[in-house]
């Protein structure tokens, strides 16, 4: 596209279209979670910047929270106590040109059932908090590190999370913090979710037209990623586990290596929920 100033011609390119961010990307950073969490603490300290993006993307992609809402979680954001259900307590925070408003209402809990999958959910985010403590017992928010906290942060954290996986977006567009929650609002639309708790879920107004006209891409399919995160908004029953392979131990091998074989699939992480 060209346009005319005067004698000076200006070559217009539109912007790259915002992309629905698909349910199995989501997935795939939750189950590189899982194999994370399994290292030791020193490991797994040299690690946080990329744990937190991932989970961050993951909150941000369940609750159908506003990117501004995740990067500002209180600290006392998660509750989780291990046979309880967990809980995502967020702020509802609009973002201004140089601060944000901190004096909104917060919005309300999301919580989850008490299945294998929320647990190790839980368990993911306890870990990540303890060892963020250890490194930055000053920090203001739930997924701070010590920089100086903002609402537009997770623009940054997004490509951490993508690169992590292995993802990208195809040559029609690009993903954005927005692709997130226009992902929660297409998956559960497409499973038939209710919109009254589709918005309870998200915060929006319940009457709001906003869903529709600027999230909700009617195109997205239901797969078994999209399954996995939200069956139980439907009552799907939880999905099976996976079991992982176990390289088979040789009958010479030492009672040493069989030991640590046995240790390697009692700690494998759960890639589902029973």
């Amino acid at each position: 596209m060209k346009r005319a100033y005067g004698r000076k011609v200006v070559r217009i390119r539109p912007a790259p279209r915002i992309l629905v961010m698909p349910a199995r990307i989501v997935l795939d950073m939750w189950h590189r979670v899982e194999e994370l969490t399994a290292l030791p603490d020193l490991e797994y300290i040299t690690k946080l910047p990329e744990i937190r993006a991932l989970l961050a993307c993951i909150v941000c992609y369940i609750t159908g929270s506003r990117p501004s809402s995740i990067a500002l979680l209180p600290l006392t954001g998660v509750a989780f106590a291990l046979g309880s259900e967990l809980g995502i307590q967020r702020s509802y925070v609009k973002t201004a040109p140089d601060a944000c408003d901190f004096d909104v209402p917060g919005r309300r809990t999301v919580t989850w059932p008490v299945t294998t999958t929320w647990q190790t959910l839980g368990k993911m985010l306890t870990r990540y908090d303890r060892m963020r403590r250890r490194v930055c017992s000053r920090a203001t928010y739930f997924f701070n590190l010590g920089e100086k906290a903002r609402g537009d942060a997770f623009a940054r954290w997004l490509p951490v999370a993508l690169r992590a996986v292995g993802a990208a977006a195809p040559p029609n567009g690009h993903y954005a913090p927005k692709s997130f929650r226009s992902g929660f609002a297409s998956a559960v639309t497409a499973m038939n979710v209710s919109p009254d708790r589709r918005n309870y879920i998200a915060g929006w107004a319940a009457n709001s037209h906003a869903v529709g006209t600027h999230y909700v891409d009617n195109s997205v399919v239901v797969d078994d990623a999209a399954r996995f995160l939200f069956g139980h908004l439907i009552g799907l029953p939880p999905p099976p586990p996976v079991e992982v392979p176990v390289a088979p131990v040789a009958p010479w091998s030492s009672p040493l290596a069989n030991l640590a074989s046995r240790l390697v699939t009692l700690v494998s992480p759960l890639r589902g929920d029973t």
